[in-house]
């Protein structure tokens, strides 16, 4: 009895499935970059949370003050934590840009992103806990239905 001319074509097909991962996990991230970058602007930065989970600070009352007349997107009230939206444009001008090393970047082209990050430090990285909701929620999902769906094809 002769397995091989069963087990053969899955081999094959599953050599050619790990070839496309990559790429597959590639595309999870850009069909799903609004929910991501939501889960950066909402579930961090808004909560003034920077990338490694620490507080990014609270806002002065000097800051408080100057803002009512700034027309700001949310308030500034003294001791909130820092929401990183002044004048929307941070927030309005994020975009996704994924690599071939299997990575994905959260960036604004808004212009702020440097100066906030110079005080700051690293805050457009999602936090390990997002990192990992973004893997197992939106990246694994998708290839795991890839790969069912193509080694169903033999």
């Amino acid at each position: 009895c002769n397995m091989s001319t069963i087990v053969t074509p899955y081999l094959t097909k599953l050599d050619s499935i790990e070839k496309e991962l990559p790429d597959i996990a590639k595309q999870a991230v850009i069909d799903n970059k609004e929910n991501i970058m939501n889960i950066l602007k909402f579930s961090q930065l808004e909560l003034g949370i920077k990338s490694d989970g620490s507080d990014a600070g609270v806002y002065s009352d000097l800051t408080s003050q100057w803002a009512i007349g700034q027309d700001t997107v949310k308030s500034k009230n003294a001791g909130d934590p820092y929401n990183f939206q002044w004048s929307g444009g941070t927030f309005a001008f994020m975009d996704i840009k994924t690599s071939g090393k299997g990575e994905f970047d959260i960036f604004s082209t808004g212009g702020k992103q440097k100066l906030l990050e110079g005080i700051y430090g690293e805050i457009f990285d999602l936090t390990e806990e997002h990192n990992q909701y973004v893997n197992m929620e939106i990246i694994l999902p998708t290839l795991q239905k890839y790969i069912l769906d193509n080694l169903m094809i033999i």
